[in-house]
This record gives C-alpha cells, structure tokens and sequence, in this order.
C-alpha cells in the first residue's frame, strides 16, 4: 500500500532516497541541504538553491504543488537542515565566486545545475516528451513524459504508484513537465556478478551464446527468474551454470523485462511516440542483438555519445540564450531499426564506437 508521503512526493521512498540517507545518520551538521550539484553551483556562484528534479528525489518534495513536505522533514530527525529555494527547468546563476575565476569561468557566466543523470541524459540523447527512452547500462531506466492530462488528474498519480514499486515520477529537465521513471532494472551489475564466477571472458560469451529467441523457453527449465536476477544485482553469487547458454538466457530476460517495463511506461503515460534505445549497453554484441531480434516495434538508435553530457550543454544553451529550448540544441543523429534486423542495431552501435 502506498503512503500519503509517496502519494505527495510521487515516489516510493527508498534507502537511496535523500530523507532515508540524511534520517538514518548521525549528528548531521545544522545548515541548508543541497545535494552534490547544488553544493558545487554554490561554490561557483555563492547562491544556495536546487534544481526541481533533484529536489525530487530528496522524497520530501511535492512534485504536483512544487513544495517542500516540511512536516515529513521534521519527523526524520532533519528540522534543523534548511531546504534550500528550488528553481525549474533553465534556472541558473551567474558565477561569482573566486573557485569560479580559478577554474576559467567569465564573471557572470551562467551556472545551472541541468538536473537527474537518467532524464538529462535522455534528453541528451535527442529524446522528446511523447517518446519513450531505454537507457541501458549498469542501471536500465525507462522513461517517459506524462501526458498533460494524466499530469492534471489528481487521482493519476496514486493509482500510478500503485501499480509498481519501481514507479516515480520527477520532472523532464527541459520544461519540467512530469516525467515517469521505471527503474527496476540493474542488468549491468547482474551481468558484472555473472562474469565473476564465469571461465570465460565477455567477449567469448558474446559470441558462442544461443541467438536471441532460443534461450530455454520451458519456465521450469529457466535458470534466471526475478529471484535469481535480484540477487545478481545485489553481487550475491547463486548456484548457476556459468556458461554461454545461460549468459544468453541473462541477457534475453533483461531484453524482455525492459519490454515489460515499456508497455507498463506507455500505459500510465499515453506516450505514443517512437522508443528511443541509448546507453552504453549497445557496446555489448550480443545484448544489443537480443534488443534488435526481440523487439515487437521498431527502435530509434540514439548515435549521441556522452549523452549526460550533452544533455547539460542543452541547458546551459539555453541559459546562454543560444537557443530557445534545450531540444533544439544541434547535433542529434538516429538510426532507425526494425525488428529482426540486427545489422541495423550494429551499423548504429558502430557510430557510438561500439
């Protein structure tokens, strides 16, 4: 059952969730809480604030009425850490101080903090509200832009966080509309354990796996399961044939759970646009063939590298007025890939280096 807390503040508060982190510590310093971006745009620019999305992860921000859930705060143990101003989407300050001039910066350049790694990197990767992103690497994140009219639904969020624990919901960088957030997944930590205890190297096991598709198909005779890829991801090692069969099988589960997680994405979204797959995972071969060979729709392949990174430049662009919106900064390539088609996905993959 969902808490009034994770009502408000849209999310299911978790041990990463700032509150949890902050309200289990001892003797925390008396002062204004602003996380690690917003600690380094202070010691640029001497201005205390946080940037919505960030705020919304400290799970004691109201993304619906954008304010502090100062009451729940309190009741952590944190009434005397002040909660700094929070700014949307293009907000920044000019730099000021003599940390900035040390390192290069003009007086008075513009300093924004751009946001969440996951939606600034989705948006630099050349995604746009109606689109669904698959970021995959260590950490898969599927992400899309809630539709005005859900957004306006008062009744929409609880029945949203009702559906999956893995559900919550933050702000796009570029115009701070509801963004919904999937993140059940953590394929590249799974894969690291599985690679632990295997005699073979990642490479070998790439190439002499199954072709996507002809993994077991026979439940019972499946050795991953949601167990077993939770306790991968946790580095447990649990008792498994570590050959490249059931190297194959572990990256077609996570290929098929993150379709799972895409229908569930679109459904409480309305997103109808095209997925938009990025993230270093297509350096993997064989992971990037099971996305290609199992998919039931096509995929817009982002070519951008350094996607979290463009995407900080896209905001700081527009702090700089040198375009009107993030999205339009220049740059953005894709490649289109049907289903089935893996050469597709390797020409793609090939343009990022991989």
């Amino acid at each position: 059952m969902r808490a009034p807390c994770a009502t408000a503040q849209a999310g299911h508060t978790r041990t990463v969730s700032t509150l949890a982190k902050l309200g289990s510590a001892t003797d925390v310093p008396a002062g204004t809480f602003l996380g690690l971006a917003g600690a380094l745009a202070w010691q640029l620019t001497g201005r205390a604030w946080q940037e919505a999305a960030l705020a919304a992860s400290s799970g004691v921000y109201d993304v619906r009425t954008r304010r502090y859930l100062a009451d729940v705060w309190a009741s952590a143990g944190l009434g005397h850490v002040a909660l700094p101003e929070v700014r949307g989407p293009g907000a920044w300050s000019p730099a000021t101080t003599a940390l900035a001039g040390e390192l290069g910066l003009a007086p008075g350049a513009p300093v924004a903090v751009a946001g969440h790694d996951h939606p600034v990197a989705s948006l630099g990767a050349g995604a746009r509200p109606g689109e669904v992103v698959d970021s995959i690497g260590t950490g898969e994140a599927v992400i899309a832009v809630l539709r005005p009219e859900l957004a306006a639904d008062p009744g929409h969020l609880p029945r949203l966080l009702d559906l999956d624990p893995y559900l919550s919901v933050e702000m796009w960088p570029s115009t701070g509309e509801l963004l919904v957030v999937w993140e059940r997944m953590r394929p590249g930590l799974a894969m690291r354990t599985f690679l632990d205890r295997a005699d073979l190297g990642r490479s070998t096991l790439d190439a002499t796996a199954p072709p996507p598709g002809t993994t077991r198909t026979d439940t019972t005779a499946r050795a991953i399961d949601e167990e077993v890829s939770l306790a991968l991801e946790e580095g447990r090692h649990v008792d498994l044939v570590h050959d490249a069969r059931t190297w194959g099988e572990l990256v077609d589960y996570y290929v098929l759970l993150a379709q799972r997680g895409e229908r569930l994405v679109r459904e409480v979204t309305g997103a109808v646009g095209d997925t938009v797959l990025t993230g270093g995972g297509l350096r993997s071969p064989r992971w990037r063939a099971a996305k290609a060979q199992l998919a039931t729709s096509s995929l817009e392949v982002s070519t951008v590298t350094e996607t979290a990174t463009r995407g900080c430049a896209a905001m700081v662009g527009v702090a700089c007025g040198w375009w009107p919106r993030a999205e339009d900064m220049p740059g953005t390539t894709r490649r289109r890939v049907s289903p089935g088609d893996p050469a597709a996905m390797d020409r793609a993959a090939a343009e990022l280096g991989g």
